[in-house]
Order: structure tokens, then C-alpha cells, then sequence
């Protein structure tokens, strides 16, 4: 676990092991180990480091808040975190209600709703015992069977309520992307559209001042060559070059 600052930071490291957790809530049947001797490691490693105060019940003290602290999490998951989108808001919650449901969530996450098959009840005053636990009577095996299997549904819920959640996440983001793909295309379209209009709009200028000036170029024209009309008949009316210089000028 390394450099071991206070006695949680202890817990956290000792849980984060899968071994270590499954054996807490009885996955290795053959250990026979209890509570306290689980624990025993997580004390000595916190003597090392200068922590002689913390007992094998305090630790079990400690990871007993944690998984209350984890239920509450994945509860908040299931229920009331279905209605947030935003991921940081989830986030936040999360670990508001479980700081350290995000390292300790794969390894607890089928485990953490199971009934124990290893007790405390052989702690006296923070001191530990390395007995074995006694065997339990066959109705309160069946009681604790029952509860676990309720315990196992619920998790199981849980988790799809929590995988749901993260497709929705995901789902509206991807929407949002979409949509925002979408009206930079509208937007790009628009432009181009501005710019269609604005040549159409020159062109049509350019237009404009082109018929205009062959209208004022044709009314020329057309002057000139009935004034050479006009120079001819008098020429044929026997006028003189003079006189029709002075009536009809060029």
C-alpha cells in the first residue's frame, strides 16, 4: 500500500484489492479467516507508518461506512440520478454520498449488498481474536441466503440502472453533436447563400449599366445618321456645303 497518510487512506488501499474485498464479504470459503484477522494487515501497516491508535474496530468501523456510504451512491443512481443528463453534476453527487465510489466501484460493485460470511463478534474493545467463526445455525443460514439473494437483485439492478444512466449520457451528447453539426451547416449554407445574393445583386448592376449605356450609345448612332439624311436631302434640294454646314452641323 506504500506510504500509508491516515488510517482511511489505509482502508481505501486494503479494499482496493479485489482479494482482500472478497474475502471480507466470504467469497473464499476456505480462508475461515475473520473480520479482525482480515484486518490485522491494515493495523500493522498503520504501525509502521507511526498510527498506533488504530484498532482492528476501527477499521472494521471504517469499511462498514464506506459500504454504507457506497449504498447510498449507487441508491442515489438508481433513483434520483436518473432524472440529471449532465455528467459533472453526476459526478459531483457521487462523490459527495461516496468519495471513493470511483476507485472502489469494480471491485465493489457485485459485493458490497452481499451479507458477510466472516463476523466481528469475537472484538473486544478494538482487540482482535484469530478463531474461526462458529458454524451457524441452518434458519439463519437460510434467513441470510434469502437476504443476500434480495441484496445480489438489487445490485444487479443497480448496476443496469447505472449502465442506463452513463447509454443517456452518452446518447444526449451525441444528440447535442448532432445538432450542433447540423446548424454549422445551416449556418455555412447561409453564408454561401449571402454570397450567391450579393453576386446576383452585381450582376444585375452590371446589367443595368450595360443597357443603359448601349441605349445612350444607340440614340447616338441614330442621331448621327439622321443628320447624314437629313445633309443628303438638302444636298439634292441643291443647298450649298455653307448653308448646309450652318443648318445641319456634324
Amino acid at each position: 500500500m506504500g506510504d500509508i497518510k491516515s488510517s482511511m487512506d489505509a482502508v481505501i488501499a486494503w479494499m482496493s484489492l479485489e482479494t482482500n474485498y472478497v474475502r471480507w464479504k466470504g467469497g473464499d470459503k476456505h480462508s475461515g479467516s475473520t473480520k479482525a484477522t482480515l484486518v490485522s494487515d491494515v493495523v500493522e501497516r498503520l504501525k509502521r507508518n507511526g498510527n498506533h491508535h488504530c484498532t482492528t474496530k476501527d477499521v472494521i468501523q471504517k469499511i462498514g461506512d464506506i459500504e454504507r456510504s457506497y449504498r447510498s451512491a449507487c441508491d442515489w443512481l438508481a433513483n434520483t440520478g436518473q432524472g440529471i443528463v449532465d455528467e459533472d453534476s453526476i459526478q459531483k453527487e457521487v462523490q459527495r454520498l461516496c468519495p471513493y465510489y470511483y476507485v472502489l466501484d469494480e471491485v465493489m460493485r457485485d459485493r458490497a449488498l452481499m451479507a458477510p460470511l466472516v463476523t466481528s463478534d469475537n472484538l473486544q474493545d478494538g482487540n482482535s481474536s484469530d478463531e474461526d467463526v462458529p458454524p451457524t445455525a441452518p434458519s439463519s443460514a437460510k434467513k441470510r441466503t434469502a437476504a443476500a439473494a434480495k441484496m445480489d437483485d438489487w445490485s444487479d439492478i443497480s448496476a443496469r440502472a447505472y449502465a442506463l444512466k452513463k447509454e443517456q449520457v452518452e446518447f444526449t451528447h451525441d444528440v447535442e453533436k448532432q445538432k450542433l453539426e447540423v446548424v454549422k451547416q445551416r449556418e455555412a449554407r447561409l453564408t454561401e447563400e449571402t454570397k450567391l445574393n450579393v453576386r446576383l445583386l452585381t450582376i444585375q448592376a452590371e446589367e443595368a449599366h450595360w443597357k443603359f449605356e448601349l441605349a445612350r450609345e444607340t440614340a447616338e448612332v441614330d442621331a448621327r445618321i439622321r443628320k447624314i439624311q437629313t445633309r443628303k436631302d438638302l444636298k439634292e434640294r441643291g443647298w450649298s456645303d455653307v448653308d448646309i454646314n450652318l443648318a445641319c452641323p456634324m
